[in-house]
């Protein structure tokens, strides 16, 4: 019974096969038959074509136009850049305790967070701070590039 099956399963197969290598193979001779063939369009003059049967711009309207003529808004083109800021440190807490005057120059005595006194002349760095000017109750010091200013209290 097995045996009978088997040969039916592989003569079905084989005219499977015969079928499609046909339809791939003898595919143009089908083709010249119908009435549209290639190697028949190849052998056609072709015509001219007029004016007239091309498409009339002023009596159709376009289907890609917007029949109601808008037009959605456009987005303006953004040059600016935005500016992130560095975030900047806070000097540190110090305290005028004094100015004192001296011949050659003022001299600021400030204290410090680490509880030290500095006695500081114009142009003297301690760290990032640089003393910049001193005057009879106020001194200005540069720090993390600003300007800041102690006062007497």
């Amino acid at each position: 019974m097995k045996k009978y099956l088997n040969i039916i399963l592989v003569t079905a197969a084989f005219c499977l096969w015969v079928v499609i290598f046909y339809k791939i193979v003898w595919q143009d001779e089908e083709q010249e038959k119908g009435p549209v063939n290639y190697k028949q369009s190849r052998n056609l003059n072709l015509q001219t074509v007029s004016n007239d049967s091309l498409y009339a711009i002023d009596q159709q309207r376009d289907p890609f136009k917007n029949r109601f003529n808008y037009s959605p808004p456009k987005k303006k083109a953004t040059t600016r850049q935005i500016r992130r800021e560095i975030p900047k440190k806070d000097p540190p807490r110090m305290t005028l305790l004094g100015i004192i005057s001296d011949p050659r120059g003022a001299i600021a005595m400030i204290s410090f967070p680490d509880n030290s006194v500095k006695f500081l002349r114009v142009n003297d760095k301690v760290s990032d701070i640089e003393l910049l000017e001193i005057n009879s109750k106020e001194v200005a010091f540069k720090f993390d590039n600003r300007v800041h200013l102690l006062s007497l209290k």
